[in-house]
């Protein structure tokens, strides 16, 4: 009978650090365009690392700071 306690709590156990690392690997990587020229620029921002990433060529839009498509995050 003991045994079989220690093998439902090991299996508890085993459950919860599952749901814990799902949980914990919801990060998200938001994107959109940013080019002065429609779509000749992208950003991702990866809200788990907290990195913005700009990329492609040409020019970027006039933004004021409050106005990037990034502030929110």
């Amino acid at each position: 009978m003991k045994n079989t306690n220690k093998l439902w709590a090991l299996l508890f156990a085993l459950v919860a650090l599952v749901a814990l690392c799902a949980f914990a690997a919801n990060a998200e990587t938001v994107t959109g365009t940013c080019g002065a020229e429609g779509d000749n620029l992208t950003w991702s921002y990866d809200t788990e690392t907290k990195a913005l990433t700009i990329s492609g060529t040409g020019a970027m839009a006039d933004f004021n700071n409050s106005e990037t498509p990034w502030a929110a995050f």
